[in-house]
């Protein structure tokens, strides 16, 4: 590998782990759902000025909005509030390991779907290499969060 590849990989890394780590910390302060929405409220507050910006996009949106929102829920909001949840209550090795099943099950769901592209070994092999190098960055750490060795040892 490069040395530009090694540090595009490594800044890449940092970027993506970055707001796990920060989830696991606020979820201790904050419920779930007051982390969520402020989550998609500054998400909102960055974004819509780019969106402004571009134009006349917004008349057709408002046609729209019932599937929007639908989308917004489905794609941002149930699943940051379950990842919020999971994070109280299991480690971040193991969520790290089933954020990074989620290629997997697209391609599961796409298939039971009808999707007319051949899934190709080499594809599924992507996914399952994909799938050890997370468990090898993160750990095999599949314990929940809670769970602690007892303070009484036998003699």
């Amino acid at each position: 590998m490069t040395r530009r590849g090694l540090l595009l990989f490594a800044s890449m890394s940092l970027i993506w782990g970055i707001p796990y780590f920060f989830i696991r910390i606020a979820v201790s302060e904050l419920s779930p759902a007051t982390l969520v929405f402020m989550r998609t409220t500054l998400a909102a507050l960055v974004l819509l000025p780019f969106a402004l910006a571009r134009g006349g996009g917004f008349r057709q949106l408002w046609a729209k909005w019932p599937w929007l929102l639908a989308f917004a829920a489905v794609e941002m909001g149930i699943p940051w509030f379950l990842l919020s949840s999971a994070e109280q209550q299991i480690s971040s090795s193991l969520t790290g390991l089933l954020i990074s099943t989620v290629p997997l099950a697209t391609t599961v769901v796409a298939i039971a779907f009808g999707q007319r592209e051949r899934i190709s070994a080499t594809s599924l092999g992507g996914l399952a290499i994909g799938l050890i190098g997370v468990a090898a960055i993160v750990g095999t750490d599949l314990r929940p969060a809670f769970w602690r060795w007892p303070s009484w040892r036998l003699s």
